[in-house]
């Protein structure tokens, strides 16, 4: 677990360095990801299913599950200064539910089935 930790403190030191000294370097980092936007949606998944399995081998599901609430937490705040900036792609995302199932279906099998798995641990 140290190592996941230790990794993930660097990355974040790291990019706020980068953020505070070199905020154009991390601008093109951004343009190579949206340019290779499936890609890095299958490098994220994949490391998110190794993190994740590794904490639900260390840690209950219940914990776990209170500990991404408050990761979500932070990244909302996080977002609150973009809201304005996000409001028109996220009414357009919103427009249709084939358009919430097609952007958002992953996501939302995702989160459907680890709180549907939280309740289930909590009331069995």
């Amino acid at each position: 677990m140290e190592i996941i930790a230790v990794l993930f403190a660097l990355l974040v030191l790291f990019k706020i360095f980068v953020l505070i000294f070199a905020p154009r370097s991390l601008a093109r980092a951004f343009d190579v990801i949206v340019r290779n936007q499936a890609f890095a949606s299958i490098i994220t998944a994949v490391l998110a299913f190794i993190v994740g399995y590794y904490l639900l081998q260390v840690m209950h599901l219940i914990t776990l599950f209170v500990a991404v609430a408050f990761a979500s937490l932070l990244f909302r705040l996080s977002m609150f200064p973009y809201l304005e900036t996000l409001r028109t792609p996220i009414k357009r995302s919103l427009s249709s539910r084939d358009t919430i199932l097609r952007e958002w279906g992953v996501q939302l099998l995702v989160w459907g089935v680890l709180s549907l798995w939280v309740l289930f641990e909590i009331l069995a």
